[in-house]
């Protein structure tokens, strides 16, 4: 543990100060060493290398792809290195004002993503001669300091594939398209989860054809196939959410939306109260990796020493599937975790918004099938937990019609069909040069 906080302490302060400090000084060729003394490779073996920018959702399912298909070697590095260097070349103000909607169709600092993507060229071909990789993979196609990357890698005819790791249904919330809008796709291969994101991503992102796209499913929920065991003492796991991800996009009504907020922090609290109520349950209240995420969390309980509870623990580390396959119950709202835990029959519990999102409207996963999910309305609510076989979607059917509207085909093979369509733009490339 102390060697993991050391580790990233070194990542997140001291290797930025060193990229920094070789960009002010306009070497880019020091830059390109330190990013190759920083890359991880992530497995041995693998006919094909790629370099991923890391992300900690899309680093799962690459370690999944790893696991479960095998063809490829893995190298990761830092996507926010590459911010690092943009914000060399930007000001502050340009800074603020480029967003990834904007970033295509606005001349805002126009002048520093060329100077950005020129040091780029220096620093790309060494970066590749070193590591040796044959294409670059990233978690999504949005983000700003990978945009001149990905020109660069078309320019300089490397591969440049993109796994779009969100999972909402096209349409999901009112006016959720809009986050596209504005958008350009420059790389070669977008993979996705499911079949209705394509629609919404072919109608806003320009230069994004049908035929760029394929469907390969979630590579992370293969290791649903696998069996586990269950410890036998009770466990539930809860994680934690941020109400201001979601409900500005949901509720629009001022005092609708303070009652969203309230409600979840009594959420927050209810699992707690859980927790004292009940020493026979383990409870384990999981917040996402960010510090924010675990200081929001912690802050949200009135007592700090009920953070004490020996079977409490509040963290925002530990593998999410593992989390979900040792519990005999899993809460939490609109989180992908509530997905994966109906893939390995678990019962899935979440605070009730409905009544506030009004009525028609999509406010979680599961407006539509509310037969697969326990809703929590009051603290007394949380007692289903004690009688949980009651609680627990039985029909197989339905959960998997459910399922295959996010994750595709949750059959163990989408590691393979992931890999399988990186190999082939890699192959593309090699037979055109």
């Amino acid at each position: 543990m102390l060697f993991r906080k050391l580790k990233n302490k070194f990542r997140s302060s001291i290797v930025p100060f060193f990229i920094k400090l070789s960009v002010a000084l306009n070497w880019p060729r020091l830059t390109a060493w330190i990013l190759v003394a920083v890359v991880q490779q992530m497995n041995e073996g693998g006919e094909y290398s790629v370099l991923c920018l890391r992300r900690s959702v899309f680093m799962d399912d690459i370690q999944a792809m790893i696991r479960y298909s095998g063809r490829i070697r893995y190298f990761a590095i830092e996507r926010m290195h590459f911010t690092i260097i943009l914000t060399h070349f930007l000001s502050k103000d340009e800074q603020r004002a480029i967003t990834e909607n904007n970033y295509h169709t606005h001349p805002i600092g126009l002048e520093g993503k060329k100077k950005y993507y020129e040091y780029l060229g220096q620093v790309l071909p060494i970066l590749q001669k070193k590591i040796g990789f044959q294409a670059i993979f990233s978690g999504n196609f949005g983000y700003v300091q990978q945009q001149e990357l990905m020109q660069l890698c078309k320019d300089s005819n490397i591969p440049f594939i993109v796994f779009h790791k969100e999972g909402l249904i096209a349409g999901f919330f009112e006016g959720a398209n809009e986050m596209y809008q504005g958008r350009k796709f420059v790389g070669d291969r977008l993979l996705i989860y499911n079949e209705k994101i394509t629609r919404a991503l072919l109608d806003k992102v320009s230069e994004l054809t049908p035929e760029k796209i394929r469907l390969v499913g979630v590579p992370r929920l293969d290791r649903y196939k696998e069996p586990f065991y269950i410890p036998r003492r009770a466990q539930i796991v809860f994680f934690s959410f941020y109400i201001k991800n979601w409900m500005p996009k949901i509720i629009h009504d001022e005092k609708k939306y303070e009652a969203a907020e309230e409600r979840a922090l009594s959420f927050h609290r209810w699992i707690l109260n859980f927790a004292k109520k009940h020493p026979e349950f383990d409870v384990i209240l999981k917040t996402k990796a960010a510090d924010f995420y675990l200081e929001y969390a912690k802050k949200i309980f009135a007592d700090p020493s009920l953070l004490k509870l020996p079977n409490l623990t509040v963290r925002n580390y530990g593998d999410p599937v593992e989390l979900i396959k040792q519990s005999r119950a899993v809460l939490g709202y609109n989180s992908m975790a509530l997905i994966e835990a109906l893939i390995a029959g678990k019962p899935i519990f979440s605070p009730f918004f409905g009544d506030l999102a009004g009525p028609g409207k999509a406010w979680d996963y599961f407006s539509n099938y509310p037969e697969l999910i326990n809703y929590i309305k009051t603290e007394d609510d949380l007692e289903m937990l004690l009688d949980l076989e009651r609680f627990t979607p039985h029909d197989q059917k339905l959960v998997t019609e459910f399922v295959e509207q996010f994750a595709y085909r949750p059959d163990g093979q989408a590691s393979f069909r992931a890999e399988q369509e990186v190999i082939n733009v890699i192959e593309e490339y090699a037979n055109a040069g």
